[in-house]
């Protein structure tokens, strides 16, 4: 094999590039038929990339700096510390529930974890009595409007307040600026009490994931989760049936769960399922973990999560894709198998696409960009080789408009076939490469295709993109 370069030079220019309209609202299933959607298909194992949320620390304090127990000193940032490690020792290390439901899935580690990014003080009165002060004008919202560069990481406030429990909100799973306010934190010297804080951040995180309380609230009704029949039911952490304690007139429903008590008190109704509101809400259902990932994978919680796996997703079946999805790892196309794509990849840095000889991936209108706008991802790579004496290419067909961007490699063609119809190839390093056999006609065709770089390219020495062919 050898490579042969020729270099074609495209005109360096910006423009309002327009692509086929993708779904990039959709989070959960719109039926029970809507399988690549439904949490289910989203249950980790141990093959499963591990995603850590970047968080950053905002400490809300009145305006002549007082009020806030989290000074602004070492020692507290370590005790905070402590407590995201905590958070992290629970994701980690699930444990098993407190009722015996049979049929249910144990799973020993969520796959997700924490970390602390940055630390922030703030002296602003109005903002750190939220809520009790009367006021809407929630934090998320005053760092929106004045440190809009701090919306790149999760956002966990602690504002002024004490109590005898921990108590706070979160932005669930439906905010672009994904939240959690503690605003009722524990009263006592250093060390602070780090597991329960910890266990308060496990269970505030939940609903950033989709995940609702399992006892009586009726925000959560609306959710389908005490609904025997919906797709979304939790049955691994209800049971498939009405317990004999539940005295509800329609069957078809669940009781909810009591909040408090002691889980492992088979009168008290309640368990120490993480959404449970007890002391020990330690434990998180395989369901409850598929939510946890397919919010990873299409909810605005995405953003905030990185994370890569060296075990590929394999296609091995047909497939489509209609709805956007982040990727955290490589994703290989089997020979003889079609993967469709009509919607936005995010692709993490480490990732890339692998096309067997073979295996065609066809993108319609699609968008296959990095996850993160200031960093790049490996690219397309479509193979062929001689099976039997006879060569097999792996094919990609680009069409509708599709867009292929802020790669290092675009695509990158080991003697596989590239047929692209009005694409863009947006501030990749290299938008083709070629690597051929002199005497094998591949097929490859581009037609009314564009190449820019324009000003928002990530790479550090801006040079054209080049295409690698046969000559």
């Amino acid at each position: 094999m050898k490579k042969i370069v020729f270099i074609l030079f495209f005109k360096v220019t910006a423009t309002t590039l327009v692509a086929q309209t993708v779904d990039l609202t959709r989070r959960e299933p719109s039926g029970p038929n809507d399988t690549e959607m439904l949490m289910q298909k989203f249950i980790p194992d141990s093959t499963t990339p591990i995603k850590t949320i970047k968080m950053d620390i905002h400490i809300w304090r009145n305006d002549d700096g007082t009020g806030n127990r989290w000074l602004d000193n070492q020692i507290y940032r370590d005790s905070m510390q402590i407590s995201v490690d905590s958070l992290n020792q629970f994701y980690a290390n699930n444990a098993q529930y407190s009722l015996h439901i049979p049929g249910a899935q144990y799973i020993p580690d969520t796959r997700v974890r924490f970390e602390i990014d940055n630390f922030y003080y703030y002296n602003n009165s109005y903002i750190a009595n939220y809520p009790d002060s009367g006021h809407y004008t929630d934090p998320s919202t005053y760092i929106a409007v004045n440190y809009p560069d701090r919306l790149k990481n999760f956002m966990y406030h602690f504002t002024i307040g004490t109590t005898s429990a921990a108590a706070g909100s979160s932005s669930t799973d439906y905010n672009p600026w994904q939240y959690v306010i503690t605003y009722n934190q524990v009263p006592s010297q250093y060390p602070y009490d780090y597991r329960f804080l910890g266990l308060h951040m496990a269970h505030e995180f939940g609903h950033n994931f989709g995940l609702c309380h399992t006892y009586n609230d009726g925000r959560d009704t609306a959710h389908n989760d005490f609904l025997i029949s919906h797709h979304e039911f939790l049955w691994d952490v209800f049971g498939k049936k009405q317990p004999s304690w539940c005295t509800k007139s329609d069957t078809n429903y669940v009781c909810p769960h009591r909040g408090g008590g002691n889980p492992f008190d088979t009168s008290c109704h309640c368990t120490n399922n993480v959404m449970g509101g007890t002391t020990h809400s330690f434990h998180f259902s395989a369901l409850q973990m598929g939510r946890i990932h397919r919010a990873l994978t299409v909810g605005y919680i995405r953003n905030h999560a990185c994370g890569y796996g060296n075990i590929p997703k394999v296609v091995s079946q047909n497939e489509t894709w209609d709805f956007r999805r982040k990727i955290y790892q490589d994703i290989v196309v089997k020979s003889g198998v079609t993967l469709t794509v009509l919607c936005s990849l995010e692709m993490v840095s480490q990732s890339k696409i692998i096309i067997e000889p073979g295996g065609k991936l066809i993108i319609n209108g699609g968008i296959l960009t990095s996850a993160c706008e200031d960093e790049m991802w490996q690219g397309i790579e479509v193979r062929g080789y001689y099976i039997n004496g006879s060569m097999v290419h792996g094919v990609v067909e680009l069409k509708g408009g599709t867009i292929i961007k802020n790669a290092k490699v675009g695509i990158d063609s080991w003697n596989g076939t590239i047929r692209a119809d009005n694409a863009q190839f947006i501030n990749n390093q290299q938008a083709v490469n070629f690597w051929v056999y002199s005497n094998t006609n591949n097929g490859n065709s581009f037609n009314n295709c564009q190449f820019f770089i324009d000003s928002t390219c990530n790479f550090s020495k801006v040079y054209l993109p080049t295409m690698m062919l046969l000559v």
